[in-house]
C-alpha cells in the first residue's frame, strides 16, 4: 500500500477520505491560514486517531490557534515550537553559493520566507488510539 500522500489543494472531504480507514495517520500540515477549515474533526473523520504537525497562521487571525488549542484538547496532547531565526549558514549550499550572484542578506530572506513575524507549530499526539491511553 501507499504509505506517503503528497496533496496540494485539499479539503475536509478529501482529507476525510484519505484518512478515514487508517488506524492513525501522520498529518503534516501547511495551508496558509486554512487550518481551521482542514482541521475540523466534525467533518474529518479519524482526526481523533490522526498525529498532527500544523503550521499556525496567526499574522492571518489572531484567534485561530486558540481555536485549534480547543478544538483538538480533549483528544490531542499539544506541543507549540516556535520558529527560530535564520542564521547564513543554516542556508545547506552557503559554502559552494555563488556571493557574487545572492548575497548574504538575499538568502536569508528567501530562508525566512519574508514571513512578518515569528510562526508557530502545533505537534499534536493523540491521547488514544484504538481504546489504550498513550
Amino acid at each position: 500500500t501507499k504509505r506517503v500522500e503528497v496533496r496540494g489543494h485539499c479539503l475536509p472531504n478529501d482529507l476525510s477520505d484519505l484518512i478515514k480507514s487508517a488506524k492513525s495517520s501522520l498529518l503534516i500540515v501547511d495551508v496558509e491560514g486554512m487550518e481551521e477549515e482542514l482541521l475540523d474533526p466534525q467533518l474529518v473523520s479519524n482526526l481523533s486517531q490522526s498525529t498532527i504537525v500544523v503550521e499556525i497562521h496567526d499574522f492571518i487571525d489572531r484567534t485561530l490557534g486558540g481555536r485549534i488549542i480547543s478544538r483538538f484538547s480533549k483528544t490531542h496532547s499539544l506541543e507549540e515550537i516556535w520558529t527560530e531565526d535564520r542564521v547564513f549558514k543554516d542556508f545547506p549550499f552557503c559554502e559552494k553559493l555563488d556571493h557574487a550572484q545572492f548575497s548574504e542578506k538575499e538568502v536569508l530572506s528567501v530562508m525566512s520566507e519574508n514571513r512578518p513575524e515569528p510562526m508557530r507549530w502545533f505537534y499534536l499526539r493523540p491521547l488514544i488510539i484504538e481504546g489504550s491511553h498513550l
